[in-house]
C-alpha cells in the first residue's frame, strides 16, 4: 500500500533519482514522504531512518540557505548510528565529516574541527591511512585549523595530506 515500507524504499529511490537530475526539491519531498512511512512503521530508532535522514540532510546542505536543516537531520541521523553502530562504525565517521562540511559552511570552525577529530581516527582504521577519503579528512582539517590559528596542527594535516596524494600517484 501508499503507506507500505516498500513504498518507502520506492520513495526513496525516487528521491535518489531526483538529486541526479538536480530537481532538490522533488528529491526532498520524496525524502520526506519515505521517512514519514519509516517512522510510522519502524519508529525513530530504525537504521533505515536514520540513512534516510543522512539522506535529507545531504539534500538541505545542496540547498541555499538550509545549512541549520542540514546539520538538524545529521545530527538526528547520528544519534541513532551511534545507538546502533557505535563511536568506531565508518557510518558514524561519514555523518561526523559532513557535519564538519556544514559547520564549516555555517563559520562554526570549532565545531568543525571536534566533528572531524571524530572522523580521522576510525577513517584511518576502518579504510587505512593512505586512503583518498582519509586524504580528504586530513586536508579539510587542515582548514578548519589554519582558520583555528592552529598552524603547526595545520601544517601536519597539509603534510598528511600531500603524503597520501604523492603515494596515491604512483
Amino acid at each position: 500500500g501508499a503507506n507500505s515500507l516498500e513504498a518507502a524504499r520506492l520513495y526513496s529511490k525516487m528521491g535518489k533519482v531526483c538529486i541526479h537530475r538536480n530537481k532538490l526539491d522533488r528529491s526532498l519531498e520524496y525524502y520526506l514522504k519515505s521517512l514519514k512511512i519509516q517512522i510510522s512503521q519502524l519508529g525513530e530508532s530504525d537504521l533505515g531512518v536514520a540513512h534516510t535522514r543522512l539522506e535529507i540532510g545531504g539534500v538541505y546542505c545542496q540547498q541555499t540557505g538550509q545549512l541549520q536543516m542540514a546539520q538538524q537531520e545529521y545530527e538526528k541521523g547520528l544519534k541513532v548510528l551511534l545507538s546502533l553502530r557505535g563511536e568506531e562504525h565508518l557510518e558514524v565517521a561519514e555523518c561526523y565529516a559532513r557535519l564538519s562540511v556544514v559547520y564549516c559552511r555555517q563559520e562554526s570552525y570549532a565545531d568543525a574541527y571536534e566533528a572531524l577529530r571524530k572522523a580521522l581516527p576510525t577513517s584511518i582504521l576502518k579504510l587505512g591511512a593512505t586512503q583518498k577519503k582519509v586524504a580528504n579528512l586530513h586536508k579539510n582539517l587542515a582548514i578548519v585549523c589554519d582558520q583555528l590559528e592552529k598552524w603547526n596542527e595545520a601544517l601536519d594535516n597539509y603534510d598528511k595530506c600531500i603524503e597520501i596524494y604523492s603515494k596515491e600517484v604512483r
